[in-house]
């Protein structure tokens, strides 16, 4: 869970807690230092107090862990991310997976089967801590046995950790242009199945460029 839904849930309870008090308690009052004062004021403040410590230890166990987002295609998703997950089956009316540079943190995408199918865009670029690009099969495709879409593009570009791409069976199969570029660490790209019937990208032109080439 983000901060931001965190604190939402925080503040629901405190609103519940605030409500409840009320309605039992109507004027109900004490002395702090010397004056009368509604316990509801006081309670409130206790409140707010735990509710700050409750969010400075949940910021602190996201910077420690990392946090993982499960991403449906609706939502905004928070700059901290650094797991995002797609479920089997879902984003299935999503039109573009395009993520940048707003998200500094993002280490690992990790999308299962079945879901993004009428994506045309898929776009990672300028993601320097991204390690890890894994995709299931069926995934970001209307036809899986291989039916062309030129307009249809897969781009990976300026992410320099990024270690490995693994692409299951069917996906991307009728995708009509293939770019990795300025991929420094990249050490493992599997596509599909070599063993098995996978048609991914079955009409492109694979398009890889690197500086680190070009100078060689």
């Amino acid at each position: 869970m983000d901060s931001e839904e965190f604190a939402v849930k925080l503040n629901k309870i405190k609103y519940e807690a605030m409500k409840g008090f009320e309605e039992k308690c109507k004027s109900a009052t004490h002395l702090v230092d010397g004056k009368e004062t509604l316990l509801t004021d006081t309670l409130e403040k206790e409140i707010e107090k735990i509710i700050e410590e409750s969010m400075k230890k949940h910021n602190d166990v996201i910077d420690k862990n990392g946090l993982k987002v499960t991403y449906d295609g609706k939502k905004k998703v928070t700059e901290k991310v650094t797991i995002l997950y797609v479920e089997d089956n879902s984003c299935t009316e999503l039109m573009s997976f395009k993520w940048n540079n707003i998200y500094l943190q993002l280490k690992h995408v990790i999308i299962r089967d079945g879901c993004c199918l009428r994506v045309k865009s898929f776009e990672l670029s300028n993601l320097p801590l991204l390690e890890t690009v894994e995709i299931g099969d069926n995934s970001f495709t209307e036809s899986p046995n291989g039916g062309g879409d030129e307009g249809k593009s897969f781009s990976i570009t300026e992410c320099k950790s990024l270690d490995t791409i693994s692409i299951g069976r069917f996906s991307f199969s009728d995708y009509g242009e293939f770019i990795l570029e300025d991929l420094d660490n990249l050490q493992h790209l599997t596509i599909g199945d070599r063993h098995k019937k996978s048609c991914n990208f079955y009409h492109v032109s694979f398009i890889l460029r690197s500086s680190y080439l070009i100078h060689c």
